[in-house]
């Protein structure tokens, strides 16, 4: 069985980054990407994706915001949003998971010397 995913952020690189990660597993299949919170909770309703990974800080509708309109539509959805803060830091994140998301993901960077 193959998992559906519906990934969320406004960077089309970012999105292209999870994809090709989720993707190097054979039983998960990208198949809806948006880029605003109000896209995302349309393509969500109207794609019914087994899984919902999306950005805590989308334009428009957060994704916490987004989360919380998917989980009273669909109560069995799955969410994981994801957060380039780090947990203790930002309230946004914990409110995540009191809003129905499953698990939260914190973007790290590390910038390299030439």
């Amino acid at each position: 069985m193959t998992i559906s995913v519906m990934l969320a952020d406004d960077h089309a690189v970012v999105r292209e980054g999870y994809k090709r990660l989720l993707e190097r597993t054979r039983d998960i299949e990208v198949t809806i990407e948006a880029d605003s919170g109000e896209e995302a909770y349309r393509a969500f309703c109207t794609g019914e994706p087994d899984v919902g990974v999306m950005d805590i800080n989308l334009p428009g509708l957060s994704g916490i915001e987004v989360t919380r309109k998917i989980v009273a539509r669909v109560p069995a959805a799955r969410i994981l949003v994801f957060s380039i803060d780090r947990f203790g830091k930002h309230r946004r994140v914990r409110c995540g998971l009191l809003n129905g998301s499953h698990g939260i993901g914190v973007h790290r960077f590390r910038f390299l010397n030439p």
